[in-house]
């Protein structure tokens, strides 16, 4: 499932959050889904990858301590994918196996300072983990990705500007983990001085289709 913001529906809002993404990736299995911004439409067939162009840009653990593994990797048209694996959940499954995100040539730059990525994956126990990814644009001049939760900040990896870490889990997908509690991606340059902030039940509430 994907959704996508409407930057027409809620301007007011909008100007108040000029730093959130313009697209929220929900997936609550291995799928391909598009952001609004940085990746093309969903494609028919999977996107032929270039093996010998993979590399791994970010990495983290599940709360139970599994590897996440972003990853990216040229397309044979020209564009590029951006890969999610976790190891020990579908041991046969290819590379991407929490799913993957293609463009079938080059995207246009980032129109914002922090895209974000919330990915559910089904887990143990019907359980689903919160997977956090995304991108600080180049032109953005971040240099730290800090994730503010329950009044702590944790430090998440970041290559080439992709980041990665996990929220927790839940018991169904499309809710953030532990009601109540705010997740806040910040984006700071390298005095210090923070540059883009993204919060992340804000995005979710934004995302959600309107009756």
């Amino acid at each position: 499932m994907t959704t996508h913001l409407n930057n027409s529906r809620r301007p007011l809002l909008m100007r108040h959050l000029r730093f959130v993404v313009a697209g929220l990736v929900l997936g609550a299995t291995a799928a391909f889904a598009t952001p609004a911004i940085g990746f093309g439409s969903r494609q028919a067939q999977p996107a032929k990858i270039v093996s010998d162009s993979r590399e791994r840009v970010a990495a983290s653990k599940t709360h139970d301590g599994k590897a996440i593994g972003l990853w990216l990797a040229a397309t044979a048209s020209g564009g590029q994918c951006m890969l999610l694996h976790v190891d020990g959940s579908a041991p046969s499954a290819p590379l991407g196996n929490a799913g993957r995100i293609c463009s079938k040539r080059p995207a246009p730059p980032q129109a914002v300072p922090i895209m974000a990525i919330v990915t559910w994956m089904r887990g143990a126990n019907d359980r689903f983990e919160v997977i956090l990814t995304g991108r600080a644009a180049p032109s953005s001049g971040i240099t730290r990705i800090e994730l503010l939760s329950a009044g702590e900040a944790t430090t998440l990896a970041i290559g080439r500007g992709y980041f990665v870490g996990a929220l927790g889990t839940t018991a169904e997908s499309g809710v953030l983990p532990d009601a109540g509690t705010s997740f806040e991606v910040v984006g700071y340059g390298p005095r210090g001085d923070v540059i883009a902030r993204v919060d992340l039940e804000e995005l979710l509430a934004l995302a959600q289709p309107k009756s």
